[in-house]
C-alpha cells in the first residue's frame, strides 16, 4: 500500500516491509516486527502512521519510534 503525509512524503508498504521516502529515494523503516510484510498503510489527522503487517498492527506517532498500539498485543495470531 501507499500514504502521502503532511509533508508530501511517500511512504511504501509491501513484502520487503515499510518503505519512505527521501531526496536520494526510498529508505526501508524499522517497525520492530522483523521481516513482517506490510499489507495497509493509513495515516491518520494527527499525522500517525499506521501500519498493517503480517504480524500485527504498529504506529509510528510523527518523531517517535514505532510501537504496538496498548492492548492490541498478540492480535496477529487470534
Amino acid at each position: 500500500g501507499f500514504a502521502e503525509d503532511a509533508e508530501g512524503r511517500l511512504w511504501m508498504g509491501g513484502a520487503a516491509g515499510l518503505l519512505r521516502e527521501t531526496p536520494e529515494g526510498f529508505e526501508p523503516v524499522e517497525l520492530g516486527t522483523g521481516t513482517a510484510a506490510v499489507v495497509g498503510l493509513l495515516i491518520d489527522a494527527d499525522g500517525t502512521l499506521w501500519a498493517d503487517t503480517t504480524v500485527g498492527l504498529r504506529r509510528l506517532r510523527p518523531g517517535g519510534q514505532p510501537e504496538t498500539p496498548p492492548g492490541l498485543e498478540g492480535l496477529a495470531g487470534d
